[in-house]
């Protein structure tokens, strides 16, 4: 079947389309850095460091302490859907927080740093009282 990428309006085939369609890696993160509220998709994280995290609010805004998970699973699945190899800089996220899920629609790649931002701006959201998902 025939659709469009929604970045740059592309034509690509698909067996079965998406909601949403991108003819690469690259449209579909400049597409969702435009239309996806990350600190939405984070909120209530299953990953217990940041379980430990929104617990504790970290009075100083701190990550906590927690170690690195493996992620070569995610790692290997972002690198053969993108077709190259991660840089040493590049992290692969989990937007739903299942780090067992890696379907590439649910990982995200940033680099370490734009990773950090995002936990500490979810992490000062929960400090300052901001909405989580069952304050609707």
């Amino acid at each position: 079947m025939r659709v469009y990428c929604d970045e740059c309006g592309k034509p690509i085939e698909r067996g079965t389309p998406a909601k949403h369609n991108f003819c690469c890696a690259e449209h579909r993160n400049r597409w969702m850095s435009k239309n996806v509220d990350y600190a939405a998709l984070s909120r209530r994280h299953k990953a217990k460091h940041l379980t430990k995290l929104n617990e504790e609010r970290n009075k100083l805004c701190s990550v906590a302490d927690r170690g690195m998970p493996s992620s070569r699973r995610s790692r290997k699945t972002a690198q053969a859907y993108l077709e190259r190899p991660l840089t040493k800089g590049e992290v692969v996220h989990h937007l739903n927080g299942i780090a067992a899920d890696d379907r590439y629609e649910n990982l995200l790649i940033m680099t370490d740093r734009e990773h950090k931002q995002l936990h500490m701006a979810l992490a000062m959201e929960q400090m300052e009282g901001g909405r989580g998902d069952d304050d609707k």
